[in-house]
């Protein structure tokens, strides 16, 4: 049989079409003198469609992990924050940009604020020696 909608050739036993997702419901016997399509849609099965994640994201939030985990390095672990911070805040403002569908926000999120308790640690640590 042929899905009528992408007209994929389908099993007889599918309810569904393979390629687009229609459904199949098999056509009403025919009588004579009328044509019947193979299959006719009915309705489409509804597609969830995941947002893009943002690399700036993601970055920003290994370089905030890294930063917290590497803050007693003294000039390597300020580096990691102060990178992982510009990230996430970059990060974090395309996101929010109208009209852009993308995930990272709360990625994004947990990198600044542990860049920002990295750079807070360092301070405390310079400030205290």
């Amino acid at each position: 049989m042929i899905c009528g909608k992408c007209s994929e050739v389908v099993q007889e036993n599918n309810k569904y079409c393979p390629r687009c997702g229609a459904v199949l419901v098999p056509p009403a016997p025919a009588t004579l003198g009328t044509v019947v399509p193979a299959y006719q849609l009915v309705a489409q099965v509804p597609v969830a469609i995941t947002p893009k994640s943002n690399g700036l994201c993601v970055a920003g939030l290994v370089l905030g992990i890294l930063a917290i985990v590497l803050f007693w390095v003294p000039v390597f672990g300020l580096i990691l924050g102060v990178v992982g911070a510009v990230l996430s805040g970059v990060g974090i403002a395309v996101v929010k940009r109208p009209g852009e569908v993308q995930a990272g926000f709360g990625m994004a999120l947990a990198g600044l604020i542990m860049s920002g308790l990295n750079l807070f640690l360092h301070l405390t640590f310079i400030l205290a020696s």
